[in-house]
């Protein structure tokens, strides 16, 4: 199963994306089982065939507001064939369209000349999460990519409540910290050691999300300079 969270005013919804067992398709839900949940925030495809979610092909029904259920988009344009008032009103509030991509990892590009680190090249999803977030190592090991809180301990990223979905309000203290995304030698480097390369302040859940205007500080010479460098998803591509 796949958690994710959105945000509502102040209030933060988790969602997860799972096959489910009851009805065979695949859906998205504030629950972890029990069929689809027809409410916002929520969808379901019953393409059966599907064994990863990228793989799904049948159209996605998600919640539309104006309809207070769950549509598809391309259902709702065939029945409205000819419905020239029905149309405009489907233009004028849109369904949503769900796009789901299989993300192994990021590539790291355009890292300033002259630096001990880090190193450009693929990071791939490590087995570990830190601050319930995932980490990322590069394929010759021995560089990580992690979210650390400011001002945090070490050993406070692996304490077992950031990734326990029964954790009352789970969602809203995951997001109640402030940090940075950052790459070491190893995780939980302090930002003094030589070991530490590089971060930016964010709070996002995974380094595809932070924003494009939020610039790397990377560590030269004992200084940290501003820098162009990148994150790019990497897709899990079959062939």
């Amino acid at each position: 199963k796949t958690k994710t969270s959105f945000w509502s005013r102040a209030e933060v919804h988790e969602r997860f994306l799972y096959k489910d067992t009851m009805t065979n398709c695949w859906v998205i839900s504030p629950k972890t089982n029990g069929g689809v949940s027809i409410s916002v925030g929520c969808g379901f495809s019953d393409d059966t065939d599907a064994q990863r979610p990228t793989e799904v092909r049948n159209a996605w029904y998600v919640w539309h507001v104006p309809s207070n259920t769950l549509k598809s988009p391309e259902e709702e344009k065939i029945k409205l064939k000819g419905d020239e008032e029905g149309l405009k009103f489907l233009v004028a509030n849109p369904i949503d369209v769900i796009k789901i991509r299989s993300v192994v990892g990021f590539e790291i590009s355009q890292v300033p000349a002259g630096v001990p680190g880090p190193l450009s090249g693929l990071v791939l999803r490590h087995a570990s999460e830190y601050y319930g977030r995932p980490v990322y190592e590069s394929e010759s090991g021995g560089q990580f990519v992690y979210w650390m809180a400011s001002k945090g301990k070490k050993e406070d990223g692996h304490d077992e409540k950031w990734t326990r979905v029964d954790w009352p309000n789970s969602s809203a203290n995951f997001y109640s910290l402030r940090g940075y995304w950052a790459i070491s030698k190893e995780v939980g480097a302090d930002t003094e050691s030589p070991d530490f390369y590089a971060y930016v302040e964010d709070d996002s859940a995974t380094p595809a999300q932070i924003p494009d205007d939020k610039r790397w500080l990377v560590k030269k010479a004992g200084s940290w300079i501003d820098s162009n460098m990148k994150l790019t998803c990497a897709e899990w591509d079959r062939k």
